[in-house]
């Protein structure tokens, strides 16, 4: 059975909270649930090592991670470099998301 992996961006400070306490609720989180062809091509793409190295994370299969408001311009920037090279929508997507927590002061979240 796949594991179910999910890219979420909270909604508002309060919801910020609630996910830290694994309070949070759909309408809480803006979410991307990934299918298995959609993480194999962010995998591949070499994203997540991107991200680990310039954020200092540890974004993986079976880890929870987290980027703060204070490394989301960080984020953008990296995948905003990753996406001129290539032609991939699962990076447009997540750049869309870095977008979204970006305007709203809060996070992004890989739960894989």
């Amino acid at each position: 059975m796949d594991s179910q992996r999910i890219i979420s961006v909270s909604k508002n400070i309060n919801s910020m909270e609630k996910y830290y306490y694994g309070e949070e609720t759909k309408e809480d989180m803006i979410e991307w649930k990934l299918s298995e062809s959609e993480f194999k091509s962010l995998f591949e793409s070499g994203v997540f090592d991107l991200l680990n190295n310039y954020c200092e994370l540890l974004i993986d299969d079976f880890e929870s991670e987290t980027i703060g408001s204070d490394k989301l311009n960080l984020a953008e920037t990296t995948v905003i470099n990753l996406k001129s090279k290539t032609n991939n929508k699962e990076i447009e997507k997540l750049h869309s998301l870095i977008q979204e927590a970006i305007k709203r002061g809060t996070q992004i979240s890989f739960d894989f």
